[in-house]
């Protein structure tokens, strides 16, 4: 195809269709436009550059509806004619700028325009264009109108609805971008970067009166997660939902995301992170908004997400990256801002406020370089509900940071580990849902960034260290009263391999469960009991080769056996404990201790006769609740045991258990449906369903079984709920297998 060189050739090819433009706006009439510009060169259409915007121009502002179809053909056609000349008045510059920004945001009616995110990118690229950013005169405009909107920013937060923080905030972006590394002309002055870490951190409040937050506990002990799989594409880019003081609409947030990763992409982050390091540091208001801004700057950095629209741009070189997280991981988790007071329990205060105090006195030791403020949680008390919530929501930004850090650094976060992880594991074991969800989050993020399969991968594969840490803390667990937790969770989410390694610290924690018992117990039951399930899921342990032993010396008992050993002889002094919770606790404990220990009577048969009196008063003289889970515990006894039980249940607990079915059968029998959901109902329910294959598998006489079989037909009723009804059916026909009828 010919190309026209000269500016009277490429008129005479032009003149048609520009005329025709003019006459008539259609996308057909413009790209013809665009399919001529084509074979101009680009000399002659430097010579006709104004001449071609015009019709181009008198387009995006003619009056009236468009269609976003033919502004985008238009826009486009204006970056072919920018990207092929050079802008050589400041006037044409600045009455080009505003018409392709109108595009995107109308002056008239101060909202965005409605436009599709094709519309959006055409202008972007229009604007971007390396013969307009390199135009020194329109650098200095956007620099010029930074400063006047960075000067301004605080107050329009503050005064403005939230479609004009949008529109304020959008507006802000397009200069960041546009700029790129020249933002930090701006930044360079104390200032202007004053008052915008000022306006971000305005308008980055959180809400913290939310009740629900506090409230909301975690209890199961079920394993995290096995796979990192489910992790989003951008997981950057996931968090937890989160309320903000002065706006509800999501863009917003979206947006000051959008600016802070761009501040890190293009800014100087040595000067921004120090900066909001000294904001975080000022006063406990601002801590969780700077940590946020943070965490924003990293992934920016990073170039996680972030277009660069600059090609001369060069990302922050990873081995100061890592300097900077360092730093940041280090003051997320130091113990001030760290162990904050989450809960109203007594145990979890106490623990909270043990370590703030071991902290501010490491401060004035020296043992931290850093200037520390004590929360206001420290001071009181009895905390509040919304420094409670002030709590957690520092603690999950904080989380919701080093798994932005596992993926800023990719791969190289595994040098950080050994100070990451095991401040994360703490925070994964907490009681609080919210702050566990965080570190649940957080693991996950550090399995995808480091290469781990799953969480029993990361876990299994940096174990020496985490154990050798657990075994160091217990020594000391005044000052590190949340080390029970991390062991837990490493259970809870590990396999049979584990045990070997944790063998020994299981003995430190029996022996600090027996210093530490009026304060620690709750912390230390919920251990065992993550250890006994995990032993329980094992397979049957190895059998010892007869040849290898001396026939007068018994084999040495295999690990897991004697670990169960130990840890049913400290239940049978706790199953008295005066706390209901421990009690129910060490009840499950127990039962999962008589399942591993089935297999080696001569260790099980001791210990239960030993439990058997402490039993009996669970059964008989305790809380509903206690009751319940005694007789589960007796049920799976009486499985083990067998005839070893006999005797004892049927002198101490049948006739009780048959007492007890006869005295609620006549209010069972009134009740109505409310009743269905009572302790009273689920106890007599349990205990008419479980006493039939107990009663078989203690092969009791047919004396004894007349007995429950008196108490039972009571049930038989009509008049008795149809579930109590069926029980009751239900040992009868175990009664009858049992006489070999």
């Amino acid at each position: 195809m010919a190309v026209f060189d000269t500016p009277e050739e490429a008129f005479g090819v032009l003149r048609p269709i520009c005329v025709q433009l003019t006459k008539t706006q259609t996308v057909e009439n413009v790209e013809r436009l665009q399919a001529q510009l084509q074979v101009v060169s680009d000399s002659a259409l430097q010579e006709l550059q104004q001449y071609i915007l015009f019709p181009l121009r008198f387009t995006l502002k003619t009056p009236g509806p468009k269609r976003e179809h033919l502004i985008q053909s238009v826009v486009e056609c204006i970056t072919l004619v920018l990207s092929s000349t050079c802008v050589k008045e400041q006037e044409l510059l600045q009455e080009l700028f505003s018409e392709l920004s109108a595009c995107l945001y109308s002056p008239n009616s101060q909202k965005p325009a409605a436009a599709s995110e094709e519309l959006k990118l055409a202008v972007i690229q229009g604007l971007n264009e390396k013969v307009v950013v390199g135009s020194r005169a329109f650098a200095d405009i956007l620099s010029e109108n930074l400063h006047s909107l960075a000067t301004s920013l605080p107050r329009l937060m503050n005064s403005q609805d939230d479609q004009g923080r949008f529109s304020t905030l959008s507006l802000l972006l397009g200069y960041l971008k546009l700029l790129g590394p020249k933002v930090n002309f701006v930044l360079n002055s104390v200032a202007h970067l004053q008052r915008l870490s000022k306006a971000l951190i305005q308008v980055l409040e959180l809400d913290v009166t939310d009740i629900k937050i506090v409230e909301e506990r975690h209890w199961n002990s079920e394993h995290l997660s096995t796979s990192p799989e489910t992790s989003a594409s951008r997981p950057w880019a996931q968090m937890q939902r989160r309320y903000f003081r002065f706006f509800t609409d999501e863009r917003v947030f979206l947006l000051l995301r959008q600016v802070c990763q761009l501040l890190g992409f293009y800014g100087n982050l040595y000067l921004l992170v120090d900066h909001f390091m000294e904001l975080y540091h000022e006063s406990v208001v601002y801590r969780k908004q700077a940590a946020m801004i943070l965490n924003e700057l990293v992934v920016g950095a990073a170039g996680l997400g972030v277009e660069n629209l600059h090609e001369k741009h060069i990302k922050t070189n990873p081995e100061e990256l890592r300097e900077i997280v360092t730093s940041i991981l280090e003051e997320y988790t130091s113990q001030e801002n760290w162990y904050l007071v989450t809960c109203l329990e007594a145990e979890e205060v106490g623990e909270e406020l043990t370590m703030m105090r071991s902290g501010l006195q490491a401060l004035a030791s020296g043992a931290h370089t850093c200037q520390a403020t004590s929360p206001p949680t420290f001071s009181k008390p009895s905390p509040t509900i919304c420094s409670m919530n002030s709590n957690i929501w520092q603690i999950c930004i904080q989380l919701e940071g080093i798994g932005h850090f596992a993926h800023a650094l990719g791969i190289d976060f595994r040098l950080l580990l050994m100070s990451a992880l095991y401040p994360v594991l703490e925070k994964a074991g907490d009681q609080t849902l919210l702050i566990s969800q965080a570190a649940i989050s957080a693991m996950m993020d550090i399995c995808q960034a480091c290469g781990y399969d799953s969480l029993q991968q990361l876990i299994n594969q940096n174990s020496d260290y985490l154990v050798n840490g657990i075994s160091l803390n217990l020594r000391h667990l005044s000052l590190h009263p949340h080390t029970p937790k991390v062991l837990e969770v490493m259970l809870q989410n590990s396999d049979a391999s584990l045990l070997p390694l944790v063998a020994d610290v299981v003995q430190d924690v029996l022996t600090t469960l027996d210093q530490f018992y009026d304060k620690r117990t709750t912390s230390f039951v919920s251990v065992l009991h993550a250890l006994l399930a995990a032993l329980e899921e094992q397979s049957d342990p190895p059998e010892v080769d007869e040849n290898d032993t001396d026939p007068g010396v018994p084999p040495p008992l295999p690990v897991q056996i004697q670990i169960a050993t130990d840890v049913m002889e400290r239940c049978i002094h706790l199953m008295s404990d005066k706390s209901l919770k421990i009690r129910l606790k060490v009840l499950d404990v127990l039962d999962l201790c008589v399942v591993v220990l089935q297999s080696h009577k001569n260790q099980l048969l001791p210990l239960a006769h030993r439990a058997w009196p402490s039993l009996v008063h669970r059964l008989t003289n305790d809380d509903p609740l206690a009751v319940l889970r005694a007789f589960k515990v007796l049920r799976t006894l009486g499985g083990k045991c067998g005839d070893f039980l006999r005797s004892r249940f049927c002198k101490d607990v049948l006739p009780k258990l048959a007492g007890s079915l006869v005295s609620q059968a006549p209010i069972s029998a009134r009740a109505g449906p409310v009743y269905f959901h009572t302790l009273a109902f689920k106890l007599q329910l349990a205990v008419l369903q479980g006493l039939g294959p107990l009663c078989e598998r203690l092969d009791l006489g047919e004396g004894d079984l007349n007995k429950v079989a008196d108490a039972c037909l009571i049930y038989l009723s009509a008049k008795q709920p149809v579930k109590l009804q069926e029980a009751a059916r239900s040992f009868l026909i175990h009664k009858v297998k049992a006489l070999g009828y």
